[in-house]
């Protein structure tokens, strides 16, 4: 019984290091996402890159750029969440939701997108937060 214990709890204190976000290169980046940051943030630089999760299934990346936007990719290089103090590139928002804003907040940006297989969130300037489903029809806004 201690020894089934004790390897419990080493195993539990592996996966906590292992789950804390240790630093690594952006070289270390899957392809997808180095492609990404150079095509919307061409003219920044990576100032800390971060891998979570131990297993590819698992696992997520964080950057942080020269202009303080934070970028989540899920393991596959897909980018899962983009964070800024200014509007976001064009291209990056889908264009419907970008059509949505621009026509119904017209003195508003986007400054914050996250997605996932069912719905997206925008972030605007002001502060709200728009919901949209994975077909870009509004479904809630959060002021």
């Amino acid at each position: 019984m201690k020894k089934l214990f004790i390897f419990s709890l080493l195993l539990l204190s592996l996966s906590a290091l292992a789950n804390d976000g240790r630093p690594i290169g952006q070289e270390q980046l899957p392809a997808t996402a180095r492609q990404f940051i150079e095509k919307y943030y061409p003219n920044t630089v990576v100032t800390l890159a971060r891998v979570e999760g131990m297993s590819i299934m698992h696992r997520e990346y964080e950057v942080v750029l020269s202009d303080a936007t934070r970028i989540e990719f899920r393991g596959n290089g897909e980018w899962q969440q983009v964070d800024s103090r200014e509007p976001l590139p064009q291209g990056i928002v889908p264009r419907e939701i970008a059509s949505y804003v621009a026509e119904r907040f017209p003195r508003e940006r986007i400054v914050g997108i996250e997605r996932d297989r069912y719905h997206y969130e925008v972030a605007l300037e002001s502060g709200a937060e728009l919901q949209f489903d994975s077909r870009f029809r509004l479904t809630d806004i959060d002021d």
